[in-house]
């Protein structure tokens, strides 16, 4: 470029010979600016160079194999990345390896044009046989390159595995890792597929996915989260394994993982690494509803029970439906809930829940899921969506009674008709007088309940979730409980949870959540509710 710019300078300066010195001088010294400002301009930004992976072994006598390097950004400039070769014990160029582009003075240099991200070079392993033992070349990117800076994987160890005698047990792949791209929730990436080489192994071969991702043996055939290989299926010790990227609900952002290989002849074997991107899915709408209670009144607006289970479950998410008949409902308290970091903090009012025991004038409230579990009469789930989450705000604000509330249940329509709510899970809150309130979580048929002792304290306010995993098949299920006293920060991702219990009696669809006064014995305010399918959209 600065050839260009010189040559057009001699012509202006030509031009100029006619003009006074002054002028003359004026104009060579702008045109000169001119020509310094365009060469810092075209100076590129740096690019990171990495190898795909770490180490790689291969056959002596499997020949070629490409070996690629990644560019990030893509560069700016035609560009050389050069490697610096070591060899081990007893490796000699031209008998065990030759390269291409070959290896001169200890150096690789692989060519990059100006905008490529991914260039590769092919080692070629020889057979020499004799039987030598494995062998390694270590290939290094050089740290001093214009434009490229060695990333974190800078350094490749290749093993030259010998053939000459009975190797260990053990797997090959031609590729080094699968990349999938942008894939949306819920939605089936592309086909990618390695080819899987084996020595001294006669067993199965078990392919197990990690989550996010599936395994298949033909290209459109059946993907499933493991696949096996019985030994007549490797035609010359070769097989094709087919990968797809099918990230769930869960899955958001880059998923990265590793296709995992057992067999009985060996301990250990290599795995595949694959990533991709999960993109949010925007048609699955995961938080459901939100409640702060944010209405004006003393009572918590309802729709009144039609005594119809199929009339009940045709109201709107967006309403309440009084379980009992004739009774005087929930209160509304003017003043909100505060729990710093929730989104469901200082919003509207609360409600207070309270049933002495001596009437039947208190309420039960339920207000419908937009997306519910559905299950067959096996109990297998036949919907998408199988994990329900609830999180709310509690304050046990005095301890009136020795006794147990159960303030938010998750549960069904009666299917018997009748118009009323069954418990499938629920939060237990247990008070002594006298005592901080043990926090516990219940199955019903036969009554299942784990307590956490001295959880609740009276007059804090807690953060609570509620979480109700669906799974095939009959006493399988799995309900957890967490909770956040105030000043704990809520995490991003889902920890471990407080309580867990797996369930052993009856299963119902999860089609609902319900307010429940009436079991209520000691005075408590609920706010902030919020219903979701993922952790991460609650908060």
């Amino acid at each position: 470029m600065q050839e260009f710019y010189l040559l057009k300078l001699r012509e202006l300066y030509g031009n100029l010979t006619s003009i006074s010195a002054a002028v003359r001088f004026i104009g060579i010294f702008w045109i000169a600016v001119f020509i310094q400002s365009c060469d810092l301009e075209e100076t590129p930004d740096p690019s990171i160079v990495t190898f795909q992976t770490s180490s790689i072994s291969h056959l002596e006598d499997a020949g070629d194999r490409e070996i690629k390097l990644k560019i990030e950004p893509a560069s700016a400039i035609d560009n050389l990345i050069v490697l610096n070769v070591t060899l081990g014990t007893g490796v000699v160029y031209g008998e065990d390896f030759v390269s291409n582009p070959p290896l001169n003075n200890a150096t690789i240099e692989i060519p990059v044009s100006r905008g490529e991200s991914e260039v590769s070079f092919t080692m070629i392993t020889i057979d020499n046989e004799i039987i030598d033992g494995n062998k390694t070349v270590t290939l290094r990117i050089a740290s001093s390159l214009e434009g490229l800076i060695p990333g974190e994987r800078n350094t490749l160890f290749f093993n030259i595995i010998d053939t000459d005698v009975a190797p260990d047990p053990e797997i090959f792949f031609n590729v080094d890792l699968l990349e999938f791209g942008d894939v949306i929730q819920l939605q089936e990436s592309e086909a990618l597929s390695y080819e899987l080489s084996k020595v001294s192994i006669e067993s199965d071969i078990n392919i197990l996915a990690p989550e996010g991702f599936l395994v298949g043996k033909e290209l459109e055939g059946d993907f499933s989260e493991s696949i096996t290989f019985s030994d007549e299926e490797f035609e010359d010790g070769k097989v094709t394994v087919f990968v797809k990227f099918s990230p769930s609900l869960t899955n958001i952002g880059s998923t990265t993982g590793l296709i995992l290989h057992t067999t009985e002849d060996a301990m250990g074997l290599a795995s595949m690494s694959v990533i991709g991107n999960a993109i949010e899915n925007p048609d699955v709408n995961t938080i459901q509803w939100i409640e702060n209670f944010d209405y004006t009144g003393d009572w918590l607006p309802n729709v009144p029970n039609s005594s119809s289970t199929s009339t009940n479950q045709a109201v709107s998410i967006d309403e309440w439906v009084s379980v009992r008949f004739n009774r005087d409902g929930i209160a509304l308290v003017d003043e909100p809930l505060i729990f710093q970091g929730y989104p469901g903090s200082g919003i509207g009012k609360s409600i207070r829940l309270f049933h002495d025991g001596t009437t039947a004038t208190d309420d039960n409230f339920s207000r419908n899921l937009a997306n519910y579990v559905i299950s067959d009469a096996n109990d297998n789930i036949i919907s998408e969506f199988r994990t329900t989450y609830v999180s709310f705000l509690v304050n046990l604000e005095e301890s009136v009674l020795n006794g147990r509330s159960s303030p938010v249940n998750l549960g069904n329509w009666n299917p018997n008709g009748s118009g009323f709510t069954l418990f499938n899970t629920r939060v237990i809150i247990d008070v002594q007088q006298g005592r901080a309130g043990s926090l516990g979580l219940q199955y019903p048929d036969p009554p299942s309940t784990i307590f956490e002792e001295g959880a609740i304290e009276v007059g804090k306010t807690y953060l609570i979730v509620l979480k109700n995993e669906r799974i095939d098949g009959a006493g399988n299920d799995r309900s957890s409980v967490y909770l956040f006293e105030q000043g704990d920060e809520i995490p991003a991702q889902e920890p471990q949870p407080l309580i867990s219990v797996v369930t052993s009696g009856v299963e119902r669809d999860m089609e609902v959540v319900i307010i429940e006064e009436v079991q209520s014995r000691n005075k408590m305010r609920i706010d902030g509710l919020r219903v979701a399918n993922t952790w991460r959209d609650l908060f």
